[in-house]
């Protein structure tokens, strides 16, 4: 199978303790790892009320918007609102991303697992350190 968000609600497999049958891949746990990184961010920051998710508009796909639910359902059991922010691409997008964060009062950043926000690591660190927002992220900056 191909790197999948969610093998068992895709279908792919019975259970990630017993897939049951012959398959190979990988899963990438994003929905349970992004709300895991959510209480850790509230945990860091006491008086954290809105954060601020950088998230890609287009090409959503099945992974995406399960992240999306779980991390909607993790916001609201955590009294938080999340502030989704369409991102575009590029240093432009970003620095746009950054700025709507302040705009909208986030007291923390955090973007979703994905490939694109993965190349812009180190451009997304610089931008929440220049704009003071405490943020987590799915990797590391270098």
């Amino acid at each position: 199978m191909p790197t999948s968000e969610d093998p068992v609600g895709a279908g792919l497999v019975a259970s990630l303790a017993r897939p049951g049958g012959n398959v190979t891949g990988v899963a990438a746990l994003a929905p349970e790892l992004n709300t895991k990184r959510l209480e850790i961010l509230k945990d860091t920051v006491p008086k954290l009320a809105r954060v601020g998710l950088l998230r890609r508009p287009e090409g959503v796909n099945v992974g995406q918007d399960l992240q999306l639910k779980e991390l909607r359902l993790a916001a609201q059991a955590q009294n938080l609102k999340l502030e989704e922010i369409d991102t575009r691409p590029g240093a432009k997008g970003l620095e746009n991303a950054f700025q709507i964060a302040k705009q909208k009062q986030v007291n923390g950043i955090m973007t979703q697992s994905a490939r694109s926000y993965f190349a812009e690591r180190k451009r997304i660190v610089e931008l929440a350190a220049r704009y003071r927002l405490p943020a987590i992220y799915p990797q590391r900056k270098d």
